[in-house]
């Protein structure tokens, strides 16, 4: 539910505080750097589109179940029956396991390359799993530790179970603490499945802000990739707003969510934000505040708007994750070929990546105008019964544009987005020519 219904502001927060924290660790940015496809912007929205795919495949409902055995119809006298056998599973659990496969993979080809050299050229080595593990750029600099370490593994985890929460508290979106202690829990059963020490599972919210502040003491420090990964994802947002603030509203985002540590990963020469959008952005956090509220103490006594709103941003929330998707011939989670390139689908051509930014630049205008309408709707909605002082009537056309408002809202988040997402660009690719797929 929590991400049914804050699906958009979750997504925000993945961009400013998720991605930019792990910037942060010194001694894991290398690893990221070198086989994360986080440091080049051709790669960078596929990549942040399997960030999305796994975040969608851990909360959504039934993205991670329990099933468990059926009890024997039949218990032989005398002995106790069974204790049946229980199981997670789910979209969830598939993603997390594929990705923990990834980063053995990943933690293999950087410690030992000398084997994957070995083994170049076979055609067993080219069409197996082991066959995408290739020589880095350089070698690893084994003084940092083992590449995706535990640690590494516990604080990453904790961008999502924890940073999530927090980020959306910082935007006016105030989890309950039984939500929150939730929320934590279901991506402590994903640090499990992906073989994260129970040790470093931090069993309780306290404990997780515990472990953040103590691996951002060791860690925390100014590199040289750290600027350089941020510079990407500035530009991965940039594709997505008009030019006037493409300069200066990434990195806005960025400190609004991270405070001083954000100054350890911008560039030196980041723009600070002008007056002008210093003021929008603090009365857009007033209004996000109010619509919060008005969402917690109104909407959550109203089961059947709630899910009307929940389901408009679900909808818009899916269709930005999609728009992610890029033009390269992988299946999610999949390692790739080689570390410095991946392929692309035939017929992607730089005309088709222009048609495909100009697509998403449309997407994202209209997810943020639906945004505006369904949030100032509701907040007009709320104010329109102080207009009995001036007479009925006057209530009465101030509700109705309220009301006319907010559906509008709804309409452009369910009917707009969903139409739009259907318009997507497609590379133009012979008569008898189709994109090709990788087995699963």
């Amino acid at each position: 539910e929590i991400w049914e219904e804050n699906m958009l502001a979750i997504i925000g927060v993945l961009y400013a505080a998720s991605l930019p924290s792990c910037y942060l660790i010194a001694k894991g940015i290398p690893t990221l750097y070198q086989t994360g496809k986080l440091g080049q912007h051709r790669y960078i929205y596929q990549r942040i589109y399997e960030t999305g795919l796994m975040l969608d495949g851990v909360m959504e409902r039934g993205g991670l179940h329990i099933i468990t055995d059926v009890p024997p119809a039949i218990v032989p006298p005398g002995q106790a029956p069974a204790k049946p056998q229980r199981y997670v599973w789910g979209r969830g659990f598939l993603a997390a396991r594929k990705v923990r496969l990834l980063h053995a993979s990943m933690r293999a080809m950087l410690l030992r390359p000398e084997l994957v050299a070995a083994a170049r050229g076979s055609r067993a080595f080219a069409t197996s799993s082991a066959g995408a593990l290739t020589d880095p750029a350089k070698p690893y600099d084994r003084s940092l530790g083992v590449p995706i370490n535990q640690e590494d593994l516990a604080y990453t985890l904790l961008t999502f179970g924890y940073v999530i929460p927090a980020g959306l508290a910082r935007w006016g979106c105030r989890l309950s603490a039984d939500d929150c202690e939730s929320f934590l829990h279901a991506w402590r059963l994903v640090g499990h499945l992906m073989g994260v020490r129970d040790d470093l599972l931090p069993r309780d919210w306290a404990a997780a802000g515990d472990l953040v502040a103590t691996v951002k003491r060791r860690q925390a420090a100014r590199c040289e990739m750290g600027p350089k990964l941020t510079q990407s994802l500035a530009l991965f947002l940039c594709d997505y707003l008009p030019s006037l603030l493409r300069p200066t509203l990434p990195a806005l985002l960025i400190r609004s969510q991270l405070g001083a540590d954000a100054e350890l990963i911008l560039p030196a020469a980041t723009p600070k934000p002008g007056r002008v959008l210093r003021v929008l952005y603090a009365l857009t956090m007033v209004l996000l505040g109010c619509y919060y509220w008005v969402k917690r103490v109104i909407l959550s006594r109203m089961p059947m708007i709630a899910e009307i709103v929940g389901g408009a941003f679900s909808t818009a929330g899916d269709a930005l994750v999609e728009s992610w998707r890029d033009g390269y011939d992988r299946r999610p989670f999949w390692i790739p070929d080689t570390l410095t390139g991946w392929r692309l689908v035939k017929g992607v051509t730089h005309d088709f990546k222009q048609r495909l930014r100009i697509w998403r630049g449309k997407l994202f205008t209209t997810v943020i105008w639906g945004t505006g309408l369904v949030v100032t709707g509701t907040l007009a909605l709320l104010v329109a019964p102080f207009f009995l002082l001036a007479g009925l009537t006057a209530a009465w056309i101030a509700g109705s544009v309220a009301a006319v408002i907010w559906l509008a809202g709804i309409s452009v988040l369910r009917v707009g987005v969903a139409r739009l997402a259907r318009s997507r660009p497609v590379p133009e690719v012979g008569m008898h020519e189709v994109p090709r797929q990788r087995p699963a």
